[in-house]
């Protein structure tokens, strides 16, 4: 029966829709200040800690990084302990400090930079293990390694600098007159007074091999062994060492930004003649590779929270140099904290920044795809139509292998094996790979679209003169369209989403981004709570303009807004 009254149901319509827009920002917001209340209020009751005996004990829980050396050393010290594993030490420090764990067990000097970060947290002393760091190569430089070990020799100060040129203006020398040598000042200034300056060294002069540098890759994602500044420039630990290097074989090296997880690959495809990232000389966790001497030695320490800590049955004062009276985080404020959250997350160094970019990178990736998803999708939905079985079954393989594999993998497998002595850029890589997966989805629903419509229209078409290619534009492809937007729209939104699994792969996208904010702010809920926002806020706009297009392209339904009779 037709509806007497259009506009009085267009605008109950157009209420309800308000209404149900309202409830949902509404439950959004109570949702996020809940989550705030639990993170600073729900802390439990914790003991007194004294020294590393004291978490041989049933009711205490420890942090640790998963697939190292100190994880199996941290089970064999303390069985009686319950262990629970994180991704990287960021995760584990704030862990920490949220008291989700008692005690965090990882190598000394990241510990260390963690403490002299936040005065609430401390490292016992004493050790239970102890790792080697080693510079990695590609197999087959023995001349490489010879003067790396040579200056290694130098840098932990067991042979004198006296023979050196002074042409290196005494860059060999430490920078802290007070230290014994160059290992100890740099151990000082990087990881216990967590200073990033970098010194000022000279270039090179007239170095050998100038028209081929030499390639260092250096992991910068873990600071300070390794990071990039909020200027840009790259520092830490690990990159004045290859400055130093580069000073003692008189000789250009350059450095290549890299993240943990791209060292094997670029080890492997001999694109990089060092390797580091802190790499350990038993771990094994990076392959394709042989090693040079040790260059430092870091025991594995164990750190927990300030108010823990007890010492000779005393509480524990701040160290030299700060306040006796100084605030601790749970002293403050419930506003307080979430300002200095805020602050530290966003306006600290302008990382906003990272958010803006890494979101552009997650949009050009999800554009990329798309537009090649959607061009593999129409071919493999014509491949799929054939009635040539040539045709036919290499695409029901393709989608059967597609929908049958997780896409993660299929990632892995492509940047990883397939391109890896191929000169691309991730994001591409990533694009490609999500591109395949979507194609696989698309490709069906453009094929259900198309099979759909009704025969008697093409056979109207064609009997009214219509050639097959105007039969395709002006019928087939419109009404295919009109059915199939919703679900496109649906698998385009997806795949705006899986975008986030390809940090992975060292792409800084919007995720990655709020992995590296937290990385320096050791915070977790206001770098992932604003990742969750802007990825519905970009999602809610993507899914609005496909709303409009859908609008656009049903004339039905133009007809029924220009009446009140829908609302859209």
């Amino acid at each position: 029966m037709r509806n007497l009254f259009p506009s009085s149901a267009g605008d109950g319509s157009s209420a309800f829709a308000t209404r149900r827009r309202r409830w949902f920002f509404f439950a959004l917001l109570v949702v996020v200040l809940a989550a705030f209340v639990i993170q600073g209020r729900g802390r439990q009751k914790d003991v007194a800690v004294r020294s590393l005996s004291d978490l041989n004990s049933s009711k205490i829980v420890i942090g640790v990084e998963k697939d190292t050396n100190a994880f199996s050393r941290t089970i064999e010290t303390f069985p009686l302990a319950t262990m629970r594993r994180y991704d990287d030490p960021t995760m584990m420090t704030e862990a920490l400090k949220n008291g989700e764990v008692d005690a965090i067990a990882h190598d000394r000097p990241y510990l260390e930079y963690f403490a002299a970060l936040d005065p609430e947290l401390v490292v016992l002393s004493g050790s239970v293990g102890e790792n080697s760091i080693a510079v990695a190569a590609p197999p087959g430089q023995p001349e490489l390694l010879r003067q790396t070990n040579e200056f290694i020799a130098i840098f932990r100060g067991e042979r004198g600098v006296e023979n050196l040129n002074d042409k290196w203006d005494g860059a060999f020398k430490p920078v802290d007159s007070s230290s014994a040598c160059l290992a100890d000042d740099m151990y000082e200034r990087w990881f216990k007074a967590s200073d990033s300056r970098l010194p000022e060294l000279p270039n090179p002069s007239n170095p050998i091999n100038a028209g081929r540098p030499y390639v260092a890759g250096i992991a910068l994602d873990n600071p300070p062994v390794g990071f990039v500044r909020d200027d840009g420039e790259a520092v830490g630990f690990e990159v004045e060492f290859v400055k130093r290097l580069a000073l003692y074989m008189n000789a250009e090296i350059v450095v290549r930004p890299l993240l943990f997880e791209e060292l094997s690959r670029a080890l492997n495809s001999e694109t990089i003649d060092f390797g580091f990232g802190f790499l350990d000389l038993d771990s094994g966790r990076c392959s394709y590779a042989v090693f040079s001497d040790p260059y430092l030695n870091a025991p594995t320490a164990v750190m927990v929270r300030r108010e823990r800590y007890v010492a000779d049955d005393r509480p524990v004062v701040y160290c030299a140099g700060m306040a006796p009276a100084q605030i601790t985080v749970d002293q403050l404020t419930f506003a307080q904290r979430i300002k200095r959250s805020f602050e530290k997350t966003f306006l600290v160094d302008n990382r906003w920044k990272l958010f803006w970019k890494g979101l552009l990178v997650t949009i050009y990736i999800t554009v990329v795809a798309t537009v090649l998803g959607t061009l593999l999708a129409v071919l493999q939905c014509w491949m799929r139509r054939s009635k040539r079985a040539w045709l036919r079954y290499p695409a029901k393989t393709y989608i059967a292998f597609m929908q049958g594999t997780p896409i993660l993998v299929i990632l892995l497998v492509l940047y990883y094996v397939v391109f890896t002595k191929v000169s691309i850029t991730g994001e591409m890589v990533a694009a490609i790979a999500l591109a395949l997966n979507f194609a696989a989805y698309a490709g069906e629903q453009m094929r259900t679209g198309v099979d759909g419509i009704d025969k008697g229209l093409i056979e109207a078409a064609v009997a009214l003169g219509f050639g097959r290619f105007d039969v395709f534009r002006k019928i087939i492809f419109p009404i295919a369209c009109r059915r199939i937007m919703p679900v496109y729209k649906g698998e385009f939104i997806s795949l705006l989403k899986t975008t986030s699994i390809v940090g992975y792969v060292a792409i800084q996208d919007l995720t990655k981004a709020s992995d590296i904010v937290r990385g320096r702010t050791y915070e977790a809920f206001f770098p992932l709570i604003a990742t969750a926002i802007i990825y519905l806020v970009t999602a809610h706009l993507l899914a609005s303009g496909f709303a409009y297009l859908e609008y656009r392209l049903d004339p039905v339904t133009r007809r029924k807004r220009a009446k009140g009779e829908v609302n859209v």
